[in-house]
């Protein structure tokens, strides 16, 4: 008997994250269509702020901007935090807890 591990392939970290954002496709749609544009914007500017923010990070730590960004976790969480926030919520909370996330 196979254990759960042996039933899936090696992904990479960057491969997972792909698949979590693009499971998350239905229901940004979904509350677009409901609640208008304003989870766009919200997921536009949780975006900017996540990759600032990360980037700066990396700056600060002598680390590849390029290859940490690449793997895709700062987007998911900008992303998860679009879904997770209200759609009226002013640009500069959102940027903010982007940038505390």
């Amino acid at each position: 008997m196979l254990s759960q591990q042996g039933l899936y392939a090696r992904r990479s970290s960057q491969a997972i994250m792909q698949h979590v954002m693009l499971a998350c496709i239905p229901a940004f749609l979904a509350l677009s269509v409901f609640y208008g544009i304003g989870n766009l914007l919200n997921l536009f500017w949780t975006l900017i702020a996540a990759t600032l923010c990360e980037s700066l990070a990396c700056a600060l730590r002598k680390q590849n901007i390029k290859s940490t960004l690449a793997d895709g976790s700062a987007y998911l969480t900008a992303l998860l935090l679009a879904l997770a926030l209200p759609p009226a919520l002013p640009w500069w909370m959102c940027a903010l807890a982007a940038g505390s996330a």
